[in-house]
């Protein structure tokens, strides 16, 4: 996957988010969740009805990722590689992705 099609950008500053670290962390995973789905070409009802079992896991990695990198492009960048390429490795548990 492109660098342009899996992440969204992590916040410059997380000070300056309107949403608490925990609201902050599901909307980024639906956004990486929705990215990636749409690039795999999912339909998103099959998709989101799979991965139930995974999101508690999925969101605590994305939760704990975000408080722990600091908001440098370059390890924004690896951050997001690592979140989406967690969230393929689900997909693919789930059956989605065969590979």
């Amino acid at each position: 996957m492109s660098d342009e099609g899996n992440v969204i950008p992590f916040p410059a500053e997380r000070c300056d988010s309107p949403y608490s670290s925990d609201e902050y962390s599901r909307l980024f995973l639906a956004v990486l969740l929705k990215n990636i789905s749409q690039t795999y070409h999912f339909n998103h009802q099959f998709a989101a009805e799979q991965l139930v079992p995974y999101l508690p896991g999925l969101h605590s990695l994305t939760k704990a990722v975000i408080q722990q990198i600091p908001p440098e492009p370059a390890t924004a960048r690896l951050a997001n590689k690592l979140l989406a390429e967690s969230i393929i490795n689900s997909f693919r548990d789930a059956g989605l992705i065969i590979n």
